[in-house]
């Protein structure tokens, strides 16, 4: 297991057992990507009232 894999399940980002289904993992996927997006226009917005 790579040092970022073991960061990333640490995190609770990734489960232990993929499933073997294509159509499933894309969909996970996607759901982690939104995830990803939403965390960082939330930091951003954080970033942008610590400014103020």
């Amino acid at each position: 297991m790579c040092r970022l894999t073991g960061i990333i399940q640490g995190m609770k980002l990734m489960p232990e057992d993929l499933p073997d289904d294509p159509a499933l993992l894309k969909q996970m996927l996607l759901e982690a990507q939104d995830a990803k997006e939403a965390y960082a226009t939330h930091i951003i917005d954080l970033k942008e009232q610590i400014k103020l």
